[in-house]
């Protein structure tokens, strides 16, 4: 069965999963905060300058939020 890139949402949590990991602890870190923030508005502005992908961009949007809950301090954690 061949891999197709937009239904590999399974593949996608599992990344989703180590990575939150991986930023744990950083919690709090202001630091860690700013360059995490940098790399996903430098991601997001490359996504739109593409065509057609919307869809990618909700996607990511809601992948980018994900990954800033865990660099939260624990007080504004939704977690």
């Amino acid at each position: 069965m061949p891999l197709n890139p937009d239904d590999s949402a399974g593949s996608q949590l599992a990344l989703l999963a180590a990575v939150k990991l991986l930023l744990a602890p950083h919690r709090g870190d202001l630091d860690a905060i700013k360059g995490l923030r940098h790399e996903l508005d430098n991601t997001r502005e490359l996504l739109a300058s593409l065509p057609g992908t919307e869809r990618k961009l909700l996607s990511f949007e809601v992948t980018a939020e994900a990954l800033m809950a865990v660099l939260a301090p624990p007080s504004q954690s939704q977690y």
